[in-house]
């Protein structure tokens, strides 16, 4: 859900934060429609987040402070394929 709308909230689940697996099933859409820089764009942001906030379940869309319970797996899995890339 994008910031201006009302229901918008960055920590409340599907309104708003970012989830690491979301990130990655979208980059790999992205890389196979032609759109390798925009890909790479966002696998890089990504491990950016997990860099500087760990394997969060997910993460506040404004301020990238994890949330939800630390060291997830889901997380953790998706970061070593996007590292592999």
């Amino acid at each position: 859900m994008p910031p201006g709308d009302p229901a918008f909230d960055a920590r409340r689940y599907w309104r708003g934060p970012v989830w690491a697996p979301v990130n990655w099933l979208v980059a790999d859409g992205l890389a196979s429609a032609g759109l390798g820089a925009e890909a790479a764009s966002l696998r890089d942001s990504t491990l950016d987040l997990v860099r500087e906030a760990g394997f969060a379940e997910y993460f506040d869309p404004l301020t990238g402070a994890p949330c939800g319970a630390g060291d997830f797996s889901w997380t953790a899995a998706v970061t070593l394929d996007l590292l592999s890339r």
